[in-house]
């Protein structure tokens, strides 16, 4: 059995949200207040934490009106996740 994490929907709906461009010039979405512990590892591999972005397709799992009560049941609900999953695949 999968131990399922729920990160990214504590993340997803712990914060408040703001469309900001990102050094390269696109749009993406930043945390308020982003806690250390919810920072994400550096892709070079440093072991230096960095604040996360989210793009708008994350962000729809959130705001969208279908997409939100889904996302915030498996959040709730991490068997029912777990099953959805495997049933997929």
């Amino acid at each position: 059995p999968v131990a399922w994490d729920m990160g990214y929907f504590d993340v997803l709906f712990g914060y408040e949200w703001e469309l900001v461009k990102s050094p390269a010039g696109a749009w993406q979405w930043a945390a308020k207040g982003l806690a250390e512990k919810d920072h994400a590892p550096e892709v070079d591999g440093s072991g230096r934490r960095v604040p996360l972005m989210m793009t708008t397709a994350d962000m729809a799992m959130r705001m969208d009106p279908v997409y939100e009560p889904i996302s915030r049941r498996f959040h709730s609900d991490p068997q029912a996740f777990a099953d959805a999953f495997a049933r997929a695949w």
